[in-house]
């Protein structure tokens, strides 16, 4: 019985990173992301070659994050790549998700983490209280350089992936 209840945990267990790229038959256009999982948090890396933000960083946690600035939304997660000092971002928060703009500040974000190992990060909830998630990132390089190839992204390029 124990056997077989750890059969089917490793069996319905996501993967680590995973990708998914969508075409839209109609108008040709794509949508693709790189997802890295930690138990019911994610961390999703994708490109929309024909929108606004053409790549794109978004958070997703079972958690309830702090409300960011009244007036942007905007909040501050740090995040810590391997034995790397922590960084604080600002990032524009939205109940259990936060978006990272700015294509400069998401390709730097993007090239950490495919440059590492493991990617922890630090939130704080609506109470002040703070929790960290860990995800792996081994990897993410194939994954995200095969959802930035989807979208004829020329950060893959750039990112030696």
């Amino acid at each position: 019985m124990l056997a077989t209840s750890l059969l089917v945990a490793m069996a319905i267990a996501p993967e680590p990173v995973t990708s998914e790229i969508a075409y839209d038959r109609v108008s040709g256009e794509v949508r693709a992301t790189a997802t890295l999982h930690s138990g019911d948090d994610r961390l999703e890396i994708g490109c929309t070659p024909f929108e606004v933000r053409r790549l794109w960083v978004r958070l997703r946690t079972h958690r309830w994050l702090r409300e960011g600035n009244v007036f942007n939304g905007n909040s501050v997660l740090v995040f810590r790549f391997d034995e790397r000092p922590p960084i604080r971002m600002m990032w524009s928060v939205r109940e259990r998700a936060a978006l990272l703009v700015g294509i400069g500040r998401v390709e730097r974000f993007v090239r950490r983490v495919v440059d590492s190992r493991q990617l922890i990060v630090r939130a704080q909830g609506p109470e002040g209280r703070r929790y960290d998630i860990t995800f792996s990132t081994e990897g993410a390089r194939d994954a995200i350089g095969y959802a930035l190839e989807a979208c004829g992204n020329s950060l893959r390029r750039r990112l030696g992936s």
